[in-house]
């Protein structure tokens, strides 16, 4: 490779790195300690050569691409890895260190580098470390989220002197830990295998979705000066960070801890506030905790929380401030304090500490209300410093109460307006002019308009009628600006979703969309709050917790109150219902019928356990229709124990209701099936069901690979051939408590991929995971108060696309760049289509016959539906939808293999211009013309300026339509009047690389 000069935009060195710090800004060099160094600037020639000496890494299907620093190497998440075979030994030395720069595409998630038994760099959100040492895997978990497109450095070492694995991002510490159990501190040899991309036993769940270079294997724990990460928003000292303190606006920035409806847990009471006009009231007598969404705060700093507080008996209350936004399986810190709360209201105040290693910028304020007692609270503050005095600056007293229906629900092409209020709860009179804008899920602009413009009191508010459009479905934002003589005083945003109402609709046994939720955990009232909103938006079934200890508390004595409440409330949803029928978790169950040390331990007796089981479903008899028998098996059991398990619950539901489907597996490896089946049961079932959790990272190719491979198993054992999908989910999350590298768009993006991936092999039934409000979970399909996320929103669009038809087969499109799902059915044939990877714009043929609708299910604009008669563009793996207008089935099949393709936009992603600069040299100017961060190099050459052609000058992380110059010097001076013409070959680095030749003219 020529010389390159590099331009790195990720930041820089914060001053000179000390003694033995690693600098980040350079290719790593080779030194004393380096065991392996691999640069992939060579991945073109089907091997990765080792610059320490070592063997060189074969590559498979990797692809080659632009680096942190010059070549590199992609993953697509599919296949694909690098294996060195025999590596030199990293075990003999001081210690250890594994470091790389990645970029990931999708999620922080896959094994990056692999030495089995040895050491491993695992992404799950965040780092996971993994070491082996004395003869076992020690796993340190992260505990800063690892950012998602763009470049980052990873290291995890390990000091064999103080036995400290630690783990860096961009050369900042993350966790330092000395592993539980560690004695000697021995670290292993490994096998004989290096692996890049992935690990090397179960490669299929483990694989990189993105670009890969400089990995160092080295044997000393090395030390970093960390990369700049830009300068952190101020946090003002002594202001409440609390945006809603008073609840004058309602319960906006609050929300419920759990599975939960915080406004049936509580209620704003108006009048006889200690502070302004309203306050705070619990309204149900079990214990539960109202929290805060997160705020900005400064580790390292005192931070003083305080609030009013009154209760109806003398009782207890906890204030804490939790850690927030970090990586799922990471620890969360928290600060708490318990105080005395009596009839009178009280303030109380927690001086808390926050540490200068708090994971991140962010926490969120809890209030924990006990059981049995009625709590009020108000005047809530968070500051940084000592203050506890209550203090309410201008933007909390002035804002919006906004009147909003359950789950923020509307319902498509019916009128719909809010009833709002601006409310001035301050001392002082505003003049105030309040405008409101709606924006869709694409960041388009659907309303927008003035409220309101008068005069506010002070302690007053005046009423509003605030239009929501409804004209499409989809999420949208509702921004209101609160200004006074032209300066805005406050802001504040609500979310709306606009559905088709799909309760009632179609018939429901028959639908392949399902929901797991834990009903068990939700009273009456918040439980009608989850069913109604996933009826609305088109689930149709629900995968339910009955456990056994449930219902039978003692031998042959059963109390039937919560199957028979769960049952209701899904039937009054107008869902289907599918019983999973297992031991659960240990507080349900009974000592006499099993362990009860942990979750799902299996029966002592399984007569007794068919007993129950037959009692059951005989109540239930025409009433439940499909049962599961258990879940995920493999974890708390051997092959054999489930195989009689499975046997002994087959036999009585078919005793009980020979009708009833009997779902088996439940989640378990193709080994352990084929376990069960050599055990004797593989006839014992009717479906068998999977989770497919580990498909979700590229459904369509990963769902197409578990259908065939469960096909060749269930044909050898002569098992049943159909199939469910009873579980899986991904997550994401939009506010903050958690850290997941998916948005909240990516998030429905691959719900509706999946379970059109999933179906279009033969599925019939695919249930998500899962219908929860826990704020720390992200799985969940609802944000606070059961609104839904948009990937239930989704959900509806595809619901609708699924009425009158069913998924009847798939194709690849445009040489495998697209996939594409068939439909067809009493409402027509259609299908849907999505980008693989690159973004696309398919030509269809005679597109004229065809309907293209959005993922939501709306219709494309005008303007669009014009472009769509000869072509339509895909981007993020949005799925379109096509609907045949009189085509039939098969000659919509025709026109879909004649499509052709090609890249989005045609244009290529990078624009490079030259101009002469005033000191005589030539600037050298690229610029992303994409939304997308982007890897670029460019060669120049012109032998009228050159002598030889100067170094190529390569881009990492080129911000979406940002631009960025180099000046080169001239080795020539052309005479004036001359012209010249520049040859720029520019490359940008994806999952391969695109080339490009621009010709620049330039006059001297």
């Amino acid at each position: 490779m020529s010389r390159i000069l590099s331009c790195a935009l990720v930041g820089s060195c914060l001053g000179g790195a000390g003694w033995g710090q690693v600098d980040l800004t350079r290719p790593f060099a080779r030194d004393g300690s380096t065991v392996a160094l691999f640069h992939l600037d060579d991945v073109t020639t089907g091997r990765a050569v080792d610059a320490a000496g070592g063997p060189a890494g074969e590559c498979r299907d990797v692809a080659p691409t632009l680096g942190r620093f010059g070549g590199g190497l992609s993953c697509d998440g599919v296949a694909g890895w690098v294996d060195v075979l025999a590596p030199n030994n990293s075990a003999a030395g001081s210690g250890l260190t594994v470091e790389c720069w990645v970029k990931l595409r999708g999620g922080a998630h896959g094994d990056v580098v692999c030495r089995n038994q040895s050491y491993m760099i695992r992404l799950e959100g965040g780092f996971q470390a993994y070491v082996h040492l004395d003869g076992a895997w020690r796993k340190l978990v992260g505990r800063r989220p690892v950012p998602t497109g763009r470049w980052t450095h990873l290291a995890l070492t390990y000091d064999r002197a103080s036995r400290e694995v630690r783990t860096y991002i961009d050369g900042r510490l993350d966790v330092a830990q000395v592993p539980a159990g560690v004695t000697e501190g021995k670290l292993g040899v490994g096998d004989s295998t290096l692996r890049l991309g992935c690990n090397t036993w179960n490669p299929d769940s483990s694989r990189l979705d993105g670009k890969l270079d400089e990995v160092r294997i080295s044997s000393v724990a090395r030390s970093y000066t960390p990369l700049s990460v830009g300068a952190k928003a101020a946090v003002p000292a002594d202001a409440n960070l609390i945006p809603n303190p008073s609840f004058e606006f309602g319960l906006d920035g609050w929300r419920a801890d759990g599975e939960a409806n915080a406004r049936l847990q509580w209620r704003v009471e108006r009048g006889e506030a200690p502070h302004g006009k309203a306050f705070l009231r619990s309204s149900e007598a079990r214990g539960y905790s109202l929290i805060t969404r997160p705020l900005a705060i400064v580790p390292g700093k005192v931070h003083t929380l305080s609030a009013l507080m009154r209760a109806d008996k003398a009782t207890r209350v906890q204030l804490a401030l939790c850690s927030t936004g970090v990586p799922r399986d990471a620890s969360r810190p928290s600060k708490s304090q318990s105080f005395g709360v009596s009839l009178e209201w009280k303030r109380v105040a927690a001086r808390i500490a926050v540490p200068e290693d708090w994971p991140t910028e962010l926490a969120y304020v809890s209030v924990s209300k006990p059981a049995d007692a009625a709590l009020d609270l108000d005047a809530v503050r968070l500051v940084v410093g000592e203050g506890a005095e209550f203090s309410q600056p201008e933007a909390q007293s002035v804002g919006m109460l906004v009147e909003l229906p359950q789950g923020n629900l509307f319902s498509a092409n019916e009128p719909a307006r809010l009833t709002a209020s601006v409310v001035n709860s301050g001392e002082t009179d505003h003049a105030l002019q309040v405008n409101y804008t709606v924006t869709d899920w694409l960041g388009r602009e659907a309303a927008a308009g003035k409220l309101f413009e008068g005069m506010v009191r002070a302690g007053d508010s005046v009423p509003v009628q605030v239009p929501v459009p409804t004209r499409t479905s989809g999420w949208f934002a509702l921004q209101f600006a609160l200004s006074e003589q032209g300066r805005l005083l406050s802001e504040a945003t609500r979310t709306v979703n606009v559905v088709e109402p799909l309760t009632g609709r179609g018939d429901a046994r028959a639908s392949p969309l399902g929901m797991n939720t834990h009903m068990e955990r939700e009273p009456d009232a918040h439980l009608d709050c989850n069913l109604a909103a996933l009826s609305r938006c088109g689930v149709k079934w629900i995968r339910a917790w009955w456990g056994w200890g449930m219902a039978e508390k003692e031998p042959g004595q059963f109390d039937w109150t919560e199957y028979d409440r769960q049952l209701a409330a899904v039937h009054r949803a107008g869902m289907e219902i599918m019983p999973i029928l297992l031991r659960y978790y240990p507080q349900f169950e009974r000592d006499w019928a099993g362990k009860t040390d942990k979750i799902q331990q299996p029966p002592n007796d399984l007569t007794q356990w068919g007993n129950f089981v037959e009692t059951t479903v005989r109540r239930y008899r025409g009433r439940v229709k499909a049962w599961e028998v258990w879940n995920e098996p493999q974890y708390t059991m051997d092959a054999r124990t489930y195989a009689d398990i499975l046997k002994v619950t087959y036999e009585r539901i078919r005793a009980a209701d020979p009708d009833a489907q009997v779902v088996g597996f439940a989640g378990v490896s193709l080994d352990y099936i084929r376990d069960v089946c050599e055990a004797g049961s593989a006839k014992c079932l009717d479906v068998l069901a999977h989770h497919s959790y580990s498909q979700l990272g590229h459904p369509w190719e990963q769902m197409a690979k578990l259908a065939a491979d469960t096909a060749a198993l269930v044909d050898q054992h002569g098992a049943t051939t159909r199939v469910w999908h009873s579980e899986q989910g991904s997550g994401a999350d939009g506010v903050g408590y958690l850290h997941l590298a998916e948005t909240e768009e990516q998030c429905a993006v691959n719900l509706v991929q999946s379970n059109l991936s999933a179906l279009s092999t033969g599925v019939e039934k695919f249930f998500w995971f899962s219908a929860q409000t826990s704020p720390t979970y992200g799985w969940g399909v609802f944000y606070e108060n059961y609104v839904p996320r948009p990937r239930l929103v989704a959900l509806n669009g595809l619901a609708r696309l699924l009425e009158g038809r069913k998924v009847t087969g798939r194709l690849t499109l445009a040489d495998g760049q697209a996939a594409c799902v068939l439909l067809d059915g009493a409402a027509g044939p259609a299908a849907a289509v999505w980008n693989l990877r690159e973004k696309l714009r398919l030509k269809l043929p005679a597109a004229g016959d065809l309907r293209p609708l959005d993922m939501l299910g709306n219709p494309l604009t005008e303007a669009a539906l014009q472009a769509a008669a000869l072509s339509v563009d895909l981007a993020e793996g949005r799925p379109l939808y096509l609907v045949a207008k009189t085509a039939t089935a098969a000659e919509l099949v025709d026109l879909l293999r004649r499509t052709e393709a090609g890249p989005l936009g045609g244009a290529f992603p990078v624009r490079v211009t030259a101009q002469k600069t005033a000191d005589g040299r030539l600037e050298i100017r690229l610029e992303n013309t994409t939304s997308d961060n982007l890897d670029a190099r460019v060669q120049v050459a012109c032998p009228e300026l050159f002598a030889t052609a100067p170094a190529a000058w390569q881009v990492s992380d080129l911000a979406a339509h940002a631009a960025q110059s180099t000046a080169l010097a001239l080795d020539k001076q052309p005479a004036a009047g001359t012209q010249v013409e520049i040859a720029a070959t520019i490359e940008v680095g994806g999952h391969g690389i695109r080339t490009d030749v621009a010709k620049l003219a330039m006059a001297f």
